[in-house]
């Protein structure tokens, strides 16, 4: 790292000015103009490997589909009647809205709390993001766990066929610590608590009844 001056191996024998980085699993310390009054020095970044693993075991993507033989509009317009859900959606307990959903839903919001199997209940508030008329609608969750959901809906030749997208994050700090020991057990909740909807849903839209 060091250059020879011109008056011998030793003359102006300086450190490059260059700054060296090395990177530690460890607190971030920065050792700077330590050298030789050049400004020049190492600089140790953090790398974060505990949240960074952690934040891998309370992530979380699921991915349903569902068919219902009922139209498309019929489908569209219960899923918008966010209040009536808990009547057929065995595991919600609430769900309701200040907000009158269509037209313009873009940016409204509505809030529900959920209770599986698993002995926790789970509040979220979702604010609508994207929709489409009779086609697609996305919102941002906050509360409990974090993160994005979407479904879209089409026609098929028995009704309506849907697809939805969850991708979330624990946010409370004790289902995040414990997520990577029971990460299948909170997996087996929500696909429980899917299963239910989707049959409790087909049900009710197509037969006029609640379960």
């Amino acid at each position: 790292m060091g250059t020879a001056g011109k008056n011998g191996p030793n003359a102006g024998n300086v450190f490059s000015p260059d700054l060296a980085c090395v990177t530690v699993p460890d607190s971030c310390v920065t050792l700077a103009g330590l050298m030789d009054g050049h400004g020049s020095g190492f600089e140790i970044r953090q790398v974060d490997v505990w949240g960074a693993w952690l934040d891998r075991w309370r992530s979380y993507r699921f991915e349903e589909e569902w068919g219902v033989e009922a139209p498309v509009k019929t489908v569209w317009d219960e899923m918008l009647h966010v209040e009536a859900w808990p009547g057929w959606w065995q595991g919600l307990e609430s769900s309701e809205s200040s907000d009158t959903l269509p037209p313009d839903m873009a940016g409204k919001q509505y809030t529900t709390r959920w209770r599986g199997s698993l002995p926790y209940g789970l509040d979220i508030r979702a604010v609508l993001r994207e929709v489409t008329d009779q086609a697609f609608i996305s919102a941002d969750i906050h509360g409990d766990i974090e993160g994005y959901c979407s479904c879209c809906i089409e026609k098929s030749r028995r009704g309506t066929r849907g697809q939805f997208s969850l991708q979330v994050r624990t946010a409370r700090p004790w289902m995040s610590l414990l997520s990577p020991f029971l990460k299948d057990y909170f997996t087996k909740n929500h696909k429980c608590l899917m299963v239910e909807g989707m049959r409790g849903f087909s049900r009710y839209v197509s037969e006029g009844v609640a379960p």
